[in-house]
């Protein structure tokens, strides 16, 4: 047994000599620099590029057999210029396995490396060459692990630059079918965002099947970062991408389920729920110039999903429960139903947007037990109505600038309210001040002034952006008012004949007894733009109508005086 061990001994130690003996031949006699041109001439008859060692490539033995390539250039398609460039590529290969006539890189280090990607206005791209290049069979690998450090890499599309910096990126072993862990960080900086993001995470890579779980994501992005963590799964034969993430970004809370087919023509899926979100904080409020709609997205996007929204304000608005259900193709997108609560009621209703020649959007939304006042001051910053109950909206408009939209409204619209308040003017003091002949012909509207009401209803018919109302009611204990006219939405601009009639003889609003305009009704024209509205009381008309009332009650008189003559004839008293 001694003897045997012993023999054992001797033949390792022979082979490790052996060995180390051929390792310094081949150290003493190869010098790998002798290999370049057929390194360059292998690359360039596979891409048609040019690659360009600038510095020796060094042998090393111990402790394990090591290459390092220097730095290197890669030239762009057809050799012209510079597509990537390295400060220096290491591979170290486990010698151990040599021996058995196996090649195991045990590790690859990339050290400087720098790549521009650029795609053209055409469609083209600097690497299209390369993505057609190579084989299509399955590769197999087992190596060590990958390290890639003080790296970048640029992206120009069409003009618009993404470029990425302080890239480090290390992995444990790659070997196919099997999970590695890698940590992965960059930076981003794309027109005026920057961000940096951390990554570390579990990945199983097959030759079709890419999954990704404990994903643990870190960002920053200005003074706003955030994390998601999650998992991924990427399956390349069925053509299916899904993932399952939460993340956390400023004030927001997000789950979401994401799924994609089809790579070729790709078809989108979502569930998305958020706990709350300040869309206002990431709107642009840069005041500039109006720009044209661009919705020639939607004519190749094929998606459907589910959002929730627990509180949101946008726009100023403050909703809660908020929730839609898209459903996009053939250039056609639908909401509905696109819901929430607000203000004391509760919004449901369709939107549809339209990728035509002329964008076309139409909205049909009911909203019920609505505070309006509130609404209305956060909607339009307008404090000019007061009350709760119903509106309804059913309505359509085409173009590309909102300005457009404004002047091409078109439907339907509906007011319902009661317990409120019209703000801007006070009728009863107006009709005092008339009656006593102390009134002005002309004021303006004034936001501290109201006129109370316990209902209010109006019927909207709405073409070009001009709103017709030909039915407005508005009653109250003292008084009643009708009326006709616009509300221009496209010149933002009113023109309104609003007639008030006095029902009660009661002492109303804390003023004198109305009781000589009963029966009388006296015109308002309301008109000018929306931030100086005035009104003017119509003379003319009033003393008219004053005429014709009196007319009408002498006339009455007489047919009363008439028939009292005529019972006397008739029966002697």
């Amino acid at each position: 047994m001694n003897k045997t061990l012993k023999y054992m001994l001797l033949a390792v130690a022979t082979l490790l000599l052996a060995s180390v003996a051929l390792l310094a031949y081949i150290a003493i006699t190869v010098n790998p620099n002798d290999y370049k041109p057929q390194i360059a001439d292998l690359v360039r008859e596979e891409t048609h590029r040019t690659l360009t060692f600038e510095g020796d490539i060094t042998l090393k033995l111990f402790p394990r057999i090591g290459l390092n390539l220097g730095k290197a250039v890669l030239s762009g398609p057809n050799g012209k210029g510079e597509f990537a460039s390295v400060g220096n590529v290491g591979l170290d290969v486990a010698w151990f396995p040599l021996l058995r006539s196996r090649l195991e890189i045990d590790r690859i280090g990339i050290d400087g490396l720098h790549v521009g990607l650029v795609r053209y206005r055409d469609g083209t791209t600097n690497y299209d060459d390369l993505t057609r290049s190579g084989g299509g069979g399955k590769m197999e690998y087992d190596i060590g692990g990958v390290e890639i450090k003080n790296s970048a890499a640029s992206f120009d599309d069409a003009g618009k630059r993404i470029d990425i910096g302080n890239i480090f990126l290390k992995t444990g072993r790659l070997k196919q079918g099997e999970r590695v862990d890698f940590s992965l960080g960059f930076d981003v900086r794309a027109d005026k965002t920057e961000a940096r993001l951390d990554v570390e995470k579990g990945l199983l890579v097959t030759p079709e099947h890419y999954a990704l779980d404990g994903i643990d994501l870190k960002y920053k992005s200005g003074k706003y970062q955030g994390s998601i963590k999650g998992k991924a799964d990427i399956d390349l034969a069925k053509q299916a991408v899904s993932a399952d993430i939460a993340s956390n970004f400023d004030e927001s809370h997000v789950n979401a389920k994401l799924g994609m087919t089809n790579f070729s023509s790709p078809a989108y899926r979502f569930d998305i729920r958020i706990d709350r979100l300040d869309l206002d904080k990431y709107l642009s409020g840069d005041g500039g110039a109006e720009k044209p709609f661009d919705l020639s997205f939607l004519k190749k996007l094929d998606a459907k999903g589910d959002l929730a929204i627990a509180a949101m304000k946008v726009q100023k608005l403050k909703l809660s429960s908020f929730e839609l259900k898209l459903n996009t193709s053939g250039g056609k997108m639908e909401l509905n139903p696109v819901a929430a609560d607000l203000y004391q009621g509760r919004a449901s209703g369709r939107a549809v947007v339209e990728a035509l020649s002329v964008p076309r959007f139409s909205l049909r939304e009911n909203l019920s037990g609505i505070s309006i006042g509130p609404l209305l001051k956060d909607m339009m910053d307008k404090d000019i109505l007061e009350g709760k109950g119903d509106v309804s909206l059913d309505v359509a408009a085409n173009g590309d600038l909102v300005g457009t939209l404004k002047k091409t409204l078109s439907g339907r619209a509906a007011l319902r309210l009661s317990n409120g308040a019209v703000k801007g003017m006070d009728l009863a003091a107006m009709l005092r001040g008339i009656q006593s002949k102390a009134g002005t012909r002309t004021g303006a509207v004034n936001a501290s002034e109201k006129t109370d009401f316990s209902e209010l209803s109006a019927n909207f018919d709405i073409k070009n952006g001009v709103a017709h109302n030909n039915d407005l009611s508005l009653k109250s204990p003292l008084l009643r008012m009708g009326g006709e006219g616009d509300i221009d939405i496209g010149a933002s601009a009113v023109n309104y004949l609003a007639k008030v009639s006095v029902v009660a003889t009661l002492q109303g609003q804390g003023g004198a007894d109305l009781s000589s305009l009963k029966g009388v009704t006296i015109p308002v024209r309301i008109s000018g733009p929306f931030d100086s509205l005035h009104y003017s009381v119509d003379f003319a008309s009033l003393a008219s109508d004053t005429l014709k009332a009196k007319v009408e009650q002498k006339k009455t008189e007489i047919r009363g005086k008439m028939k009292d003559e005529l019972l006397k004839g008739i029966f002697g008293r």
